[in-house]
């Protein structure tokens, strides 16, 4: 599919595996509640800076102020050690002197951070988005947020690209949507090639047709972590459609059961980081490409790992 995959594969393969921690990540500090997606950075930022203002301001004063018996709760939140309770996100958030809709991100903002549900964690996010886009001064990197979050956690935006690289398409957004299987409709694939454009993965040329650019997408935002796992769920219910859709002769499903130890995991790690590269190379030398296939690669254990024991 001559250069397509290579970006996909960085944010899904190496950076994944460097996300899988959770969202907790730094994010622009303005002290501005609606430029965060981190709760735990905006009030280390917060706490940073009152003790700039004021020398003697303290966790003790914050918690304190906050009405919280325990002195050290507040750094133990920061630090991610606590997390906070419906009740306390209201306390806190009169320590902060939050106004009405700040109250209303900031609790959407915590629940967001601490879900550990991907469907909760995505409510969450959508809410914070329109806040975002409603309050925040800087829309366009608001929006350009909101189009990598998009383009990561549906399937068929990198399929469509795909396609867009392939063929000579001019606009036929129904003859897009249903080249795609399972097929999309007329609007969405006019919608893709449009996020496409947006973000300058394709462009057009001078006779009309699009085509791909070669531009990767940053990875700074803390929502990426999530987009990927949402795109990881779209192509796990995709597989499982192929098993009855899709012919024998045009699929390939294997598997296999290992019983093996956290070194040779390291290993076969390795050895799939490789072959994911030979596999992109080997696409990239293409020429007479007319298909898009996805190749999905899993590895979980099925029994839980022996704790080492410590000191009787």
């Amino acid at each position: 599919m001559r250069g397509l995959g290579r970006d996909l594969d960085l944010y899904l393969g190496e950076r994944a595996l460097k996300s899988d921690r959770g969202l907790s990540v730094a994010t622009r500090t303005t002290g501005r509640i609606f430029d965060h997606l981190d709760y735990r950075v905006y009030l280390k930022e917060h706490y940073e800076k009152s003790k700039e203002a004021n020398p003697h301001f303290s966790f003790r004063s914050f918690s304190n102020k906050a009405g919280f018996k325990t002195k050290d709760f507040l750094y133990r939140v920061m630090h991610g050690e606590k997390n906070l309770s419906q009740a306390s996100i209201f306390k806190l958030s009169g320590a902060l002197g939050l106004k009405r809709e700040e109250i209303e991100y900031f609790e959407n903002l915590v629940k967001f951070n601490q879900s550990k549900v991907i469907k909760e964690k995505d409510f969450y996010f959508q809410k914070l988005a329109a806040m975002r886009g409603e309050y925040n001064t800087d829309n366009s990197a608001h929006r350009l947020e909101a189009q990598q979050y998009d383009y990561y956690s549906k399937w068929w935006h990198t399929a469509v690209r795909s396609l867009l690289d392939m063929h000579e398409f001019r606009g036929d957004y129904k003859w897009l949507a249903k080249k795609l299987d399972p097929a999309i409709s007329a609007q969405q694939a006019e919608q893709s090639v449009t996020l496409l454009e947006n973000l300058g993965l394709v462009a057009r040329d001078s006779s009309g047709r699009y085509k791909t650019t070669h531009k990767t997408l940053t990875t700074g935002t803390p929502i990426l972590p999530l987009a990927i796992t949402k795109f990881h769920l779209g192509t796990l219910e995709l597989a499982t459609r192929c098993l009855d859709e899709v012919p024998k002769e045009e699929r390939d499903l294997s598997c296999l059961t290992l019983g093996i130890s956290r070194k040779t995991l390291d290993r076969i790690k390795q050895k799939l980081k490789r072959f994911r590269s030979e596999l992109l190379k080997l696409a990239e030398a293409d020429e007479e490409a007319d298909t898009v296939y996805h190749l999905n690669l899993h590895m979980f254990p099925l029994s839980k790992r022996e704790k080492p024991e410590g000191p009787a």
